[in-house]
């Protein structure tokens, strides 16, 4: 048997090492390449798309918050079937209307559309007779406060996140759209104060207070309509009734309209003038929200009978 000396082993190992690691980073480079394709992708459809202001109309007509929808229709470029079909109804100015449905049903679609971040196939929405198609997107959204589900925060101040949405935004105005949103003296609690920094998606806070940072956002932007997408259904019973009662009082006392983006009757039932049910795309039952609640007619209404007893009453 023949054998080799310990520093012989040592090159034989330092040989096969300079064969196998270029040839594993080799291996590593291909897999970045497509990693790195697929991206360049992405970003193409993002840098190299036109603005979505480009060719936008001038016009700025005033808004007071009365929207309508005229059978709208819409369907998504990779799909073979429309996602919303011939949808009507109408939110006059200052009133309340609760949109519910299971998920998938179109709900917050409406929302897009209706903010124009996509635009519908067919029909048209009007917000106080006035196409949207002929409305500065712009001004459009200065007019439309949106409150999210989960609301983003940035890791900015609490200051900052609150007239983020609103550049014009002064020191009264963002004081006073906390005041309302019932956030106020909760800020003047912290030893920075509007100072003070919330950290990513407002890890520092409670879920009460991003949702009433939220509301004061909407609110900054001195909107005609708040739109309210699912606001309340990643809150606890508690959270919930505290929000609501703020959404609540915000109805009684500015007088804006109110969309609600729901599946939670419970919270129609306390804050909804009117509520439109969709199911695949449609509204299948519409009307005032006694009138739905109440009706033996709306069977498919009270399939969706999701409120939560404690939230009653809570609210009660």
């Amino acid at each position: 048997m023949n054998n080799i000396t310990i520093g012989q082993f040592i090159a034989f190992l330092s040989f096969i090492g300079m064969i196998v690691w270029p040839m594993r980073q080799l291996g590593r480079i291909v897999g970045d390449f497509g990693k790195t394709s697929v991206a360049l992708d992405r970003l193409d459809e993002i840098v190299l798309k036109d603005s979505e202001h480009k060719d936008d109309s001038e016009n700025e007509p005033k808004i007071e918050g009365a929207v309508e929808f005229k059978n709208v229709g819409f369907k998504f470029e990779d799909d073979d079937k429309p996602l919303l079909k011939n949808i009507s109804f109408r939110v006059n100015k200052g009133e309340s209307v609760a949109i519910v449905g299971k998920t998938g049903s179109g709900k917050s679609t409406l929302i897009n559309l209706m903010i124009r971040l996509l635009d519908c196939d067919e029909g048209s929405i009007m917000f106080d007779g006035n196409d949207i198609k002929d409305i500065n997107k712009k001004h459009l959204r200065k007019n439309v406060g949106i409150i999210m589900q989960e609301p983003f925060l940035y890791s900015r101040t609490l200051y900052d996140n609150i007239g983020i949405m609103n550049q014009e935004a002064t020191e009264e105005n963002v004081y006073k759209a906390a005041s309302i949103a019932a956030l106020h003296d909760d800020i003047l609690g912290f030893e920075s104060g509007y100072k003070t920094i919330v950290g990513e998606r407002g890890v520092t806070l409670s879920g009460g207070q991003k949702q009433r940072i939220a509301i004061a956002r909407a609110l900054a932007v001195k909107p005609s309509l708040i739109v309210c997408d699912e606001p309340t259904s990643a809150l606890d019973v508690s959270v919930q009734a505290q929000i609501l009662n703020l959404l609540k009082e915000l109805q009684d006392s500015l007088g804006v309209s109110f969309l609600f983006v729901t599946h939670n009757i419970g919270v129609v039932a306390y804050l909804a003038d009117k509520v439109a049910v969709m199911h695949e795309g449609e509204i299948v039952e519409i009307g005032d929200t006694s009138q739905i609640l109440n009706s033996p007619q709306a069977t498919y209404t009270k399939t969706l009978l999701s409120a939560v007893p404690q939230l009653n009453q809570t609210l009660a």
